[in-house]
């Protein structure tokens, strides 16, 4: 049997209490981790429903469930060409191509060419519709 759990605050073990709309509005909505040299594929993530190869250092990330509208925060991680290379040598841009799409690019943060990057990662704050 389905439930639900109304409440406006939460507590924490320390006694302190939290607004419930703090944490619902304060949440990652969606988040994605995937590889994106040779075979692209999905390492791990959060309301993300497939990963697109759409040319040297270009992505698309479908979310399982659409924003309200385009104009949401999304917070990048920066690529790097392999996964062992520290620090990171490319340069990550991410905007929404639709309400359920974001593009992802990497480039080289030397000369600012596209390149395929092993470690690429973001996350979406805002409103799901």
């Amino acid at each position: 049997m389905a439930g639900k759990i109304i409440a406006d605050t939460i507590e924490t073990g320390a006694g302190a209490d939290i607004s419930t709309s703090y944490v619902v509005n304060g949440s990652a909505k969606a988040w994605f981790h995937f590889n994106g040299k040779n075979t692209v594929a999905i390492k791990s993530s959060f309301l993300c429903s497939s990963i697109s190869d759409n040319g040297t250092g270009n992505y698309h990330v479908t979310l399982t469930n659409a924003m309200t509208n385009t104009e949401q925060v999304i917070l990048t991680g920066t690529g790097q060409t392999d996964a062992g290379n520290y620090p990171t040598d490319n340069d990550a841009f991410v905007n929404f191509h639709d309400s359920n799409e974001v593009q992802y690019a990497t480039r080289d943060s030397n000369g600012g060419s596209d390149e395929d990057s092993a470690v690429c990662c973001g996350a979406i704050l805002g409103d799901t519709a």
